[in-house]
C-alpha cells in the first residue's frame, strides 16, 4: 500500500477510496480471474469495499479482527491515546500498540514487530492512515458481499462488532477465539488455521483433523416462512428474517458454533461437544420467547441436534450425521428442540441435565428426545425434562428411521490449478 513498507513515501492523504485503488491495483496485476481476499483489523473496510464492488473476482473472503466503522476501533479511548503518542512519542507509540495489540505477555514478538513498525512507516504516514480510516462506514455495503464469509474474532477484543459484521454479510459464518491477541498465528495458530482451512476446503487439513472425529449437528428452521412472507410483503419479511439471523448467530457465538451454511430461513452448524450445542439450542429459544412475547409476528424456530462423524468437504459437512439431524428437526415444531437419542447419552452424567432443565424454566419450549418425547407447555418445568439427560422419558413418539442414507463422497479439490489468495494489510 501506498506510504509503507517498499512502497513510496510521498503520501499527500488516505481515504477509503485511495485504500481500495490500492487493492485494485494490486488485484488486477495478479494473473487470476478469482480469489480468496483476507482483510485484517485497519484493511478490513477495503477489503469489504472490493468485495462489493468486484464480486466476480472474490472467491472468498476472510476478516481477522475487522471493523466496518472506524468509530468502532478509533473512539475507544486507548486508541485515542495511541493517536496522541503517534504525534509526541513515536518510539513509545510503535512498542506501545504492539504490546496492545498481542497482549503483554507476548513481549518478545511484539518488540520485534514494533521494529518492523518503525521501518515500514514513518510518524507523518501512520497519523494519517489513522485519521483516514477513522470516519470510515462501509457498513451499508456488507449486504452487497457475494463471495461466501468467514468472520473471525477474538472473544474479546471487540466480539460484538464482529457479530454485526457477520449478520450484515449473507451466508457468512463466525468463530470466535479466546483471549485478545490480534495475531492469529501465536500461541492458538493450529486452532485458527483448521477453521480457515476447513473453510477454504483444504483437505489435507480438514480430512484427517475435522472430517473423523465426532461432531454434534444442529439444524434449525423457522417455522411458517412461506406464510409469513406472503402475510408481511418482501421487505417486512426480509426484516424479520434478519431478526432471526441475528438472534441465532449471536447464540452461535456465545456457545462456539461453527456457521456451516444459512439456508435462507434455517441453519446448519457444528459444535466441538453435545452439551454446547444443547445450551445453544436452550438460549436461542430464551431469546425467541422472549421477542415472541411483545411482538406484532413471532418468530417460532424448530432445532433438531444429532451427533456424529460427518464428513468435511470444501467447507461442507455430509454423511448420516447431518442426514439424521436434518430429518430429526422435520419431526420438531415451533419452539421444540428435538435431539437424537445420541446426543442423550453424549451429555448424559455430565450435569447438563439439571442446567438445561433450569433454562427451560423460563421458555415456553418442548424438547424431545431419540423416539421419546418430553413434552411441555407450561413455564413449569416437569421431571420429564431431566428424563431427557438422565434416562427414558415415560411418553414415547417414533421418529421415522431411514432404510438408507446417500453419503457424500470426499473429493480431492487440491488442483494445481487452484486460485491463491491474499492478504491486503493496514498498518496499526
Amino acid at each position: 500500500m501506498r506510504g509503507t513498507g517498499l512502497s513510496d513515501r510521498d503520501v499527500d492523504a488516505y481515504s477509503l477510496d485511495t485504500m481500495v485503488s490500492d487493492l485494485e491495483a494490486v488485484a488486477d496485476a495478479v494473473p487470476l480471474d478469482h480469489f480468496t481476499l483476507i482483510g485484517s483489523i485497519n484493511s478490513a473496510p477495503p477489503v469489504i469495499t472490493y468485495a462489493a464492488r468486484h464480486p466476480e473476482r472474490v472467491s472468498k473472503l476472510i476478516l481477522w479482527c475487522a471493523y466496518s466503522r472506524g468509530a468502532d476501533f478509533f473512539d475507544d479511548p486507548g486508541t485515542k491515546a495511541l493517536r496522541d503518542m503517534v504525534d509526541r512519542d513515536w518510539h513509545m507509540l510503535s512498542e506501545t500498540a504492539s504490546r496492545s495489540r498481542f497482549s503483554w505477555s507476548a513481549d518478545a514478538h511484539a518488540r520485534e514487530y514494533a521494529m518492523l513498525w518503525r521501518a515500514a512507516v514513518t510518524p507523518r504516514v501512520q497519523a494519517m492512515l489513522m485519521d483516514g480510516l477513522q470516519t470510515v462506514d462501509v457498513t451499508p455495503l456488507r449486504g452487497r458481499v457475494r463471495a461466501p464469509t468467514l468472520v473471525l474474532q477474538r472473544e474479546t477484543r471487540g466480539a460484538d462488532v464482529a457479530r454485526r459484521i457477520s449478520a450484515g454479510i449473507a451466508g457468512s459464518r463466525l468463530r470466535l477465539f479466546p483471549g485478545g491477541s490480534a495475531a492469529p498465528y501465536l500461541d492458538d495458530a493450529d486452532d485458527v488455521w483448521s477453521v480457515i482451512a476447513a473453510f477454504l476446503g483444504d483437505e489435507s487439513v480438514t480430512t484427517t483433523e475435522q472430517g473423523d472425529s465426532l461432531r454434534t449437528i444442529l439444524y434449525s428452521d423457522m417455522e411458517s416462512n412461506t406464510q409469513l412472507l406472503q402475510q408481511l410483503g418482501d421487505e417486512a419479511w426480509r426484516r424479520l428474517l434478519r431478526e432471526h439471523e441475528r438472534i441465532t448467530r449471536e447464540a452461535l457465538a456465545r456457545h462456539g458454533g461453527e456457521e456451516i451454511k444459512a439456508m435462507g430461513d434455517g441453519f446448519m452448524v457444528s459444535f466441538p461437544s453435545a452439551t454446547r450445542a444443547l445450551e445453544c439450542a436452550v438460549a436461542m429459544q430464551q431469546t425467541f420467547a422472549r421477542r415472541n412475547a411483545s411482538a406484532a409476528h413471532p418468530i417460532r424456530v424448530r432445532i433438531g441436534v444429532n451427533a456424529g462423524e460427518p464428513i468435511a468437504e470444501e467447507g461442507d459437512l455430509f454423511g448420516t450425521a447431518v442426514t439424521m439431524a436434518a430429518r430429526i428437526m422435520g419431526q420438531a415444531r415451533g419452539g421444540e428442540i428435538l435431539v437424537s437419542d445420541v446426543v442423550r447419552q453424549l451429555v448424559g452424567g455430565k450435569g447438563t441435565a439439571s442446567t438445561i432443565a433450569g433454562s427451560l424454566s423460563c421458555a415456553a419450549s418442548t424438547i424431545r428426545c431419540g423416539s421419546m418425547s418430553c413434552a411441555s407447555r407450561s413455564r413449569r418445568v416437569p421431571n420429564e425434562c431431566s428424563q431427557l439427560i438422565g434416562g427414558p422419558c415415560p411418553r414415547s413418539q417414533c421418529i421415522p428411521k431411514p432404510l438408507s442414507f446417500m453419503v457424500a463422497r470426499a473429493r480431492n479439490h487440491l488442483q494445481a490449478n487452484r486460485p491463491l489468495g491474499f492478504c491486503f494489510e493496514i498498518p496499526i
